[in-house]
């Protein structure tokens, strides 16, 4: 299980620095319909957060929704930086349950407070998703990117790289907003 950074309902009352540390292998599952909130790092960010020269290497994340390889979900009063980080030879990987909304994301799943992405790279990974319209016409990730996979709020990239990221969509097609 990854971190829950949360501030109490206070965005200044808690703050949480992960830095210099390297994961490999890992293998994060979230598999609760309606609740993703899946990644390696901090899997829900609701107060201030550094990842800063941080490496996950040859590692998985199973979600239904908000799954990123580094943070799953920046919320409203979420402050998220990610700085120096390497991600490579990642697998992120949906469900398919049906009714189910996502967003799917290299680095954040989704983001609706603010992230910054400073000299970052994510290399050599793949993102597979599958597509399940239900009774709403909601679709599992319809939001999916190499950095993020929704946001409707700030997002900084700075010298971010992208190199070798695989997009397998199991069945239907992706729709939506546009991602980086």
């Amino acid at each position: 299980s990854s971190l829950f950074v949360t501030g109490g309902g206070n965005v200044g009352s808690s703050k949480i620095y992960v830095k210099n540390l390297t994961i490999e292998n890992a293998d994060v599952v979230s598999a609760k319909a309606g609740d993703g909130n899946a990644a390696v790092i901090a899997s829900y960010v609701e107060a201030e957060c550094l990842i800063e020269n941080v490496t996950v290497r040859n590692s998985t994340v199973n979600g239904t929704q908000c799954i990123g390889t580094l943070i799953g979900n920046v919320t409203g009063s979420g402050n998220a930086t990610v700085k120096n980080c390497t991600v490579e030879g990642a697998t992120l990987n949906t469900f398919d349950i049906k009714d189910e909304s996502g967003n799917v994301g290299g680095v954040a799943g989704r983001v609706v407070g603010k992230l910054n992405v400073e000299n970052t790279t994510i290399a050599n990974s793949t993102i597979n998703v599958h597509i399940n319209d239900g009774s709403q016409k909601r679709t599992v990730s319809k939001y999916i990117g190499n950095f993020y996979g929704g946001t409707n709020a700030f997002l900084n990239i700075v010298n971010g790289s992208i190199d070798n990221v695989t997009l397998n969509v199991a069945e239907g097609s992706v729709e939506g907003q546009s991602c980086i």
